[in-house]
């Protein structure tokens, strides 16, 4: 999974053992996240549609270039 790169989706860099019962993941630093932005508590008002068409289209971008590589996210 390190090998994917597209610009709708979060970089995934490993996973490493913090401890003998927790796994860590290291992954891209992101500013917010997807709920919060969609979220009437990040922006005040609602999204309009043309914005949240364009979240749509970034997020089935991203899930079209996963299902290309044979990956499917659950």
């Amino acid at each position: 999974m390190r090998q994917l790169n597209h610009p709708n989706l979060v970089k995934y860099f490993g996973a490493f053992n913090v401890d003998r019962n927790t796994l860590g993941i290291a992954m891209e630093l992101c500013q917010t996240s997807l709920a919060t932005f969609t979220s009437e508590g990040f922006s005040r008002k609602p999204l309009h549609w043309a914005e949240g068409a364009a979240v749509a289209e970034g997020i089935l971008r991203g899930l079209a270039y996963l299902h290309g590589n044979d990956i499917i996210h659950r």
